[in-house]
């Protein structure tokens, strides 16, 4: 059975990838809520098991991996992103989805089809040969805190 939409969790750690990821929940009717650019709060919902947590873009993934960063609010415990297909159940704990695409088109494609399945338990119409997302890596980018861009 598909998640609740108050159990999917969009995460972005830079104004670009936080604008996908509001047109990703908005695909999948997930509340605006439920799109956050705040590393602490992001990793505590990966560790808690409690939610999807879809990492949105490169520096969302890097972060919740690596934090090659060193922000605060973040465990000892490693995270780890589940396999590289759409999941409409919890990962369990310490586990999140990695949509960080080649480029901001295929971060957007994959955020879209992981947020969608993730409440509907199948992809959108029309959305085939899904792009693999691209590995997490060592490296600082984004912001420890991103609010929403929103009007």
């Amino acid at each position: 059975m598909p998640l609740s939409t108050s159990q999917v969790i969009l995460y972005a750690a830079d104004t670009v990838d936080y604008e996908l990821a509001l047109g990703a929940a908005a695909s999948a009717y997930i509340p605006i809520s439920n799109v956050i650019g705040d590393f602490a709060t992001a990793w505590n919902d990966v560790a808690s098991g409690n939610y999807l947590v879809i990492a949105v873009g490169g520096p969302a993934t890097n972060a919740l991996y690596y934090n090659p960063c060193g922000w605060g609010g973040a465990g000892s415990t490693q995270l780890n992103p589940t396999a590289a297909y759409p999941v409409d159940t919890l990962p369990g704990a310490y586990y999140y989805e990695n949509a960080a695409g080649s480029d901001r088109t295929a971060t957007l494609y994959l955020a879209i089809v992981f947020a969608y399945y993730a409440v509907n338990g199948a992809p959108p119409p029309n959305y085939d040969n899904l792009p693999s997302p691209e590995a997490p890596v060592d490296t600082c980018a984004g912001s420890n805190s991103v609010g929403c861009p929103c009007p």
